[in-house]
């Protein structure tokens, strides 16, 4: 992405290709070339800060699954990571009660322990402060990876566009040179995003939204973060119900009273007026 030069010549060494992506130097001195490559210097004629070497998807995603209670359906997210990403690292953020606890530590994965009850977005946010690579797939402990679930397709789609978070829900238009990928507001909890910039944002963990809190990272991030979605990855969904379910149900399905005070916590957050 650039040319070679030298500001000074040493006498009895050639030089051919000065400002050029290929420059030769030729004499019999050893002493004197090396004097002389002393003296080269580079210079960038093409200037883009995504180009460099990126490395394979598993390299460069790290997933995110954020479990509470229901441990048959986080084995089974986790067989479905491991089956099609053997080494992609995998962070569990998990607030399930001591009493209910279940250790998931394994090989190239990081099982955190939480304190009980801690919420939905505390989780998201203690999940995401363990990624370095550049990208994080978030994704809940009742969905899995299908045949469909091409990451690469979605890390191919942030390298080479302006968005910073893609996953599949309602849209807008489609977004050119992507055939079904299209512009959107909020998506689904299965997304694949810029660490650092979905990091500036973060996960409210107030208690209002420690319970339900699908929508509230996207209202924090409108005009902040470029999101979009494609109908040409797929996931799965685990809808069949285990001695967990009731437990988690009770937890996670709230009555008015949370309702009231979580109104409450987005009126003030997000400013809004009736």
């Amino acid at each position: 992405k650039g040319v070679f030069t030298t500001p000074c010549n040493y006498e009895n060494v050639y030089i051919e290709g000065k400002e050029t992506k290929r420059m030769t130097i030729r004499t019999n001195s050893p002493s004197l070339l090396n004097l002389q490559l002393q003296d080269i210097v580079y210079h960038n004629t093409e200037f883009d800060t995504n180009i460099f070497e990126k490395g394979t998807v598993e390299e460069r995603v790290t997933v995110i699954v954020k479990t509470f209670l229901r441990y048959q359906k986080a084995k089974s997210a986790i067989y479905s990571i491991k089956r099609l990403y053997p080494n992609t690292r995998i962070v569990i953020a998990d607030d399930t009660p001591p009493t209910n606890f279940t250790n998931l530590q394994g090989s190239n994965m990081d099982h955190f322990r939480m304190p009980g009850f801690t919420g939905y977005f505390a989780g998201r946010n203690l999940g995401l402060s363990q990624v370095w690579t550049e990208y994080f797939l978030y994704m809940d402990d009742d969905l899995f990876f299908t045949n469909g679930t091409r990451l690469d397709v979605l890390v191919s789609f942030l390298d080479k566009t302006n968005f910073h978070l893609v996953g599949e829900q309602r849209h807008y238009q489609e977004i050119k040179g992507f055939p079904g990928c299209f512009v959107a507001d909020l998506v689904p909890n299965f997304f694949l995003g810029s660490t650092h910039e979905v990091k500036s944002i973060g996960f409210d963990p107030h208690p209002a939204l420690s319970r339900v809190g699908h929508y509230a990272f996207f209202l924090s991030a409108l005009g902040r973060i470029r999101i979009a979605f494609c109908t040409t990855v797929e996931f799965g969904h685990n809808k069949t119900t285990t001695e967990a379910d009731a437990a988690y149900r009770s937890f996670r399905y709230v009555g008015p009273e949370y309702y009231k005070m979580r109104g409450h916590h987005e009126l003030f957050k997000y400013n809004f007026a009736c």
